[in-house]
């Protein structure tokens, strides 16, 4: 149970609201020009690639994803978390942890990526049935420690509250992500819309880190040596955020290999696909406000702000549910118009997009009260939550993608995430810390 914030319990509120009001401003900026860059860009692309040549290039991100989870380590959870609490106190213990963090991500990501090089060529005749992808996945696997180290970095700028600055590198990654795609999908097909993707992260990667290193870290020794009190936090705390990550993973991607195993699959995965880029739109409000969440939930932990934190959970879970339901309804409503935005030969799958819509809320409550539950230190937990969620979508995507493809997907996910989302409110409730209003 949370302590109670102290005596000046009416400041702190104030000042949680208006650190959390700049908070969401800037990162609901950085959203839309990252987002809406690579929204267009999808667009553009879908255009020149047809449905089955987005569903390959979707493939392959998820595939790179999947293998990236474990090069990622949990780290950038561990980084965002870790700064939150240490930057004001402990400042060099905060480098510390960053610079821990870093060098593992890069590490084990470049590890991970070159372990991967000899296997591109079974995976993509084997699991994808797609062995022409073979040099489109190893173009991708640079993907692996630039994204690793893409989440600690932005972890360690939420952490320090740099809000402006990841605005202005998160909207800078979006534009440099979309127009890479599109030139690349234009030269190269989806091989070339693989490489201009990839390389436009790798690009953002070093920008990230030059100016954090500009900003923050100037002042504080970058040693190549880590030492083990410097390691063993960093990963106390980073496996089980990473084996939560991993949980779920696996089955999002046995969802996409049982539909790409189905007659028609790539072009069933494009539609999936481009339903889910609208889907991505309507949880523009959520998924701007959680990267903000958990190093802002994490400092008031670490204050004893307790009714701030409350607060704020209970704010956001109010925000993402409504800011999902409302453009969810207009999207639904039109959706055969809005899938045929990427081509007429989307328009049949406007069935997908209202499935898909149905399950941003609880999609969007599952990352908020997941933050929450996080950032109180039941990381472990979390990933009891993940495992059940993963064995929900899993065995719905078994059962239902076989007679309805693409949209037998769409309602595994649903289906999971409504799941979880319920749990986790239950969670939160019974151990108190943060749904409950405190009582006089």
């Amino acid at each position: 149970m949370l302590e109670s914030g102290g005596s000046n319990r009416s400041d702190e509120t104030l000042s949680v609201s208006s650190r959390f009001r700049r908070a969401a401003a800037w990162s609901l900026v950085g959203a839309l020009i990252s987002r809406g860059a690579l929204l267009i860009g999808t667009f553009a692309s879908a255009r020149l690639l047809g449905a089955a040549g987005l569903g390959e290039f979707g493939t392959i991100q998820s595939t790179t994803t999947l293998v990236g989870v474990f090069a990622g380590l949990g780290l950038a959870t561990t980084a965002a978390r870790f700064v939150s609490q240490l930057r004001s106190e402990h400042p060099s213990r905060c480098a510390a942890s960053v610079r821990a963090s870093l060098y593992m991500s890069l590490a084990v990501g470049i590890i991970v990526a070159g372990a991967t090089v000899p296997f591109t060529s079974k995976i993509a005749s084997g699991l994808l049935a797609a062995p022409h992808l073979g040099a489109a996945l190893r173009w991708s696997l640079p993907l692996i420690p630039a994204s690793a180290v893409l989440g600690v970095l932005t972890g360690t700028l939420l952490g320090y509250e740099e809000f402006r600055l990841w605005t202005i590198l998160t909207g800078l990654r979006g534009i440099l992500g979309g127009v890479g795609s599109v030139v690349g999908a234009r030269v190269a097909g989806v091989g070339g819309m693989t490489a201009g993707f990839t390389s436009a992260e790798v690009i953002s990667a070093a920008l990230f880190g030059f100016f954090l290193r500009r900003k923050r870290l100037r002042n504080h020794p970058f040693d190549l040596v880590l030492t083990l009190g410097e390691v063993r936090p960093v990963l106390q705390f980073g496996v089980p955020a990473m084996l939560s990550g991993i949980a779920v993973m696996p089955a999002l991607w046995f969802g996409r290999l049982l539909l790409l195993h189905q007659a028609g699959g790539f072009t069933q995965a494009g539609l999936f696909d481009a339903a889910t880029k609208w889907g991505t739109l309507v949880l523009f409000v959520p998924s701007s406000i959680a990267p903000i969440q958990l190093p802002l939930l994490s400092n008031l932990l670490a204050t004893g702000n307790s009714e701030g934190f409350r607060r704020v959970v209970r704010e956001t879970s109010l925000i993402s549910t409504l800011s999902c339901a409302l453009p969810s309804l207009l999207l639904a409503a039109c959706s055969p118009w809005f899938m045929a935005v990427y081509g007429s030969a989307f328009r049949i799958g406007w069935p997908v997009l209202v499935i898909v819509l149905l399950g941003t809320i609880p999609n969007a409550l599952n990352t908020v009260l997941g933050q929450a539950l996080i950032s109180v230190g039941a990381v472990w937990r979390r990933f009891a939550w993940d495992c059940l969620l993963a064995a929900v979508i899993a065995s719905s995507a078994y059962w239902l993608i076989a007679p309805l493809g693409a949209l037998g997907l769409g309602a595994a996910l649903l289906m999971g995430y409504s799941v979880i989302a319920v749990v986790l409110a239950c969670d939160l409730w019974l151990s108190g810390v943060a749904l409950r209003p405190r009582v006089a």
